[in-house]
């Protein structure tokens, strides 16, 4: 595999250092960015090697046949999930040396699970999410496509999360309970109860 990284911000740079740390003999290109010129420096070897619009080219003339998205962006995620599918990509699941993953679970493709996550027995994620820092997903969870579980956040067991959705930092939610589709969950919120599809729920203070 000869693999890039779209975006060169904040996250695509976590990634780049996950992937440098677990899979030392992969082969990486270089990051992708529509706002810096090519040949711009990320890391002291790699640097910026072409646009989204380079895309389908890179991967025809064989320059890059996997991708890893590096950024949070929920919509533009999933947007660029679809087209770099479309074009033939191959998008891997990023694990963490130090994250706990039990053999059970099922895992699509896409997926990035960050330092210190934890995800525990026949928990069930399925593609292009981000199981961030120290977030624990517990047991008989299912996570649907494109969700964000940000980092310190609780899953207890049983809980469903539907796609596009964001949990919040240090949010927790309570066992077996369903929380729709695209939804954003605040920081530091308690969820005791089921969530509708498209909702906002903010802390209270």
């Amino acid at each position: 595999m000869s693999l890039i990284i779209l975006g060169s911000g904040g996250h695509a740079r976590v990634c780049f250092d996950l992937i440098r740390a677990t899979y030392p003999d992969l082969v990486f290109w270089g990051f992708i960015d529509n706002e810096k010129q090519v040949d711009t420096n990320v890391d002291e070897i790699y640097g910026v090697v072409g646009c989204d619009d380079d895309l389908e080219r890179f991967f025809k003339k064989g320059l890059a046949d996997s991708a890893v998205i590096g950024f949070s962006a929920m919509e533009k995620r999933q947007e660029m999930f679809d087209k770099l599918i479309k074009i033939g990509y191959f998008l891997p699941n990023v694990v963490h040396k130090i994250a706990y993953v039990e053999r059970s679970i099922e895992l699509g493709y896409g997926n990035q699970i960050m330092h210190g996550a934890i995800i525990s027995s026949n928990a069930k994620i399925f593609n292009n999410c981000i199981i961030n820092t120290n977030s624990v997903v517990s047991h008989d969870c299912i996570i649907h496509d494109n969700v964000h579980v940000a980092p310190g956040a609780t899953l207890a067991g049983s809980v469903e999360i539907g796609e596009n959705t964001l949990i919040g930092m240090n949010t927790s939610v309570y066992f077996g309970k369903k929380i729709g589709k695209n939804c954003v969950i605040s920081n530091g919120v308690s969820i005791d109860y089921n969530v509708e599809d498209n909702k906002i729920i903010k802390r209270r203070i």
